[in-house]
């Protein structure tokens, strides 16, 4: 809500933002219209004009496509762009909620439904484009990179990217550095420092 206040505020502008939403229809326990006035969560984005699109998150492709559309949105045009994901949460809020207790109707629906992926994998095995044991070999793949990569990172460091260019001569104080000269006296600073809190 911030970033839609302040998009196009002088000197704020960055060019617009793609926001994505991944609505799960619930605020925390409470269902959406009992945690807000307007029709979709997404209507905040009114307030600039922002163009909303609304996807169905159960299916993965249109997913990629609402998201592209909106990133050729925003490179067109440099202007926000709302990619609204409808879709549900399986397990509840967070790890300390129950979902079947605080919306147990709902949550009814949702434990008979497929998961996404399961619904995307009896799309694409149905239709001819992948075999199950295909799909199978891609996801185990696709584990054991993952668990690689999970490994790998206890170990990384990630280089210093931000001291490069006209930053190329700086470097980070050491941690026995605890004083620094910076070049203006002392007493100036001290005196601006108390001039910056005094009461006019």
């Amino acid at each position: 809500m911030e970033s839609l206040g302040l998009a196009y505020l002088p000197h704020f502008d960055v060019g617009g933002t793609v926001h994505l939403i991944t609505n799960n229809q619930l605020g925390f326990t409470a269902e959406g219209d009992h945690g807000r006035s307007s029709l979709h969560c997404s209507d905040v984005a009114k307030v600039i004009g922002c163009p909303v699109i609304h996807v169905n998150g159960d299916h993965p492709e249109e997913v990629v496509l609402a998201s592209r559309i909106a990133m050729d949105y925003w490179l067109k045009f440099r202007r926000d762009v709302l990619v609204d994901m409808v879709c549900f949460r399986r397990w509840g809020h967070n790890e300390g909620d129950d979902p079947t207790f605080t919306q147990p109707l709902i949550y009814k629906t949702v434990s008979n439904r497929q998961s996404v992926p399961d619904l995307y994998t009896d799309g694409l095995t149905s239709s001819g484009a992948a075999s199950k044991e295909m799909l199978s070999s891609a996801v185990s793949d696709y584990t054991k990179e993952l668990n690689r990569c999970e490994k790998e990172i206890e170990h990384f460091s990630p280089p210093a990217a931000h001291l490069r260019g006209n930053w190329s001569g700086m470097r980070w104080a050491t941690e026995q550095i605890t004083e620094w000269d910076t070049g203006y006296p002392m007493d100036m600073l001290k005196y601006v420092g108390l001039k910056s809190v005094e009461v006019p």
